[in-house]
């Protein structure tokens, strides 16, 4: 496994020289609809993954790979890892970076019960706003979980028969966030 971020040509220099810091707005952060999304989430979120940082408002948002093929959360399919880094590699201003970071400070989320709830966050009742943040937040593995009990099933991951029955069976469309900066000596230019 795998981890990438996503940045923008102009951050690059202070990255290698700052690290990547968890205050950094993802892209799309500032639209109306994300940053509703993220707030209710954040308001919902259990206390157990509050007590280990976990907060949408506050994490360095970043692509999976596994076994070479790329998590892309735009498109929502599995990309070959080349083919993804030449596409990010030609887009305007992005440049992709390899992170080393420890398990114990990553999450994997479902983005499409993200996608679900910022799609119904206007007009649906509370109730099932409450309903679908607790879904989002129950489709949360954390990243040790994810590399012990997970493998890849055509375009998902899929939970080992011996892994625990709390962990959810299947998880498609997913990104990581991390609780914790990433020191630079930790990133690398994507090859």
């Amino acid at each position: 496994m795998s981890i990438y971020h996503k940045a923008s040509a102009e951050s690059v220099d202070s990255i290698f020289t700052d690290g990547l810091r968890c205050s950094r707005r993802g892209p799309g952060h500032d639209e109306p609809r994300v940053r509703r999304t993220n707030d209710v989430l954040d308001d919902l979120r259990p206390d157990h993954l509050r007590l280990q940082g976990l907060d949408r408002n506050a994490c360095t948002y970043c692509y999976l790979v596994v076994d070479g093929l790329v998590f892309d959360v735009e498109s929502g399919r599995l990309v070959p890892e080349r083919d993804w880094l030449t596409r990010v590699g030609g887009a305007s201003g992005a440049v992709a970076l390899r992170l080393a970071v420890d398990p114990a400070v990553g999450y994997v989320s479902d983005l499409e019960v993200y996608d679900e709830l910022a799609a119904r966050i206007d007009d649906a009742s509370d109730r099932t706003v409450h309903k679908l943040a607790q879904r989002y937040w129950e489709r949360v593995v954390a990243l040790p979980d994810l590399c012990r009990h997970y493998r890849r099933s055509h375009h998902a991951l899929v939970r080992r028969a011996e892994a625990p029955a709390g962990l959810p069976s299947r998880l498609e469309r997913v990104e990581v966030l991390l609780t914790a900066d990433v020191p630079p000596d930790r990133i690398a230019p994507a090859s």
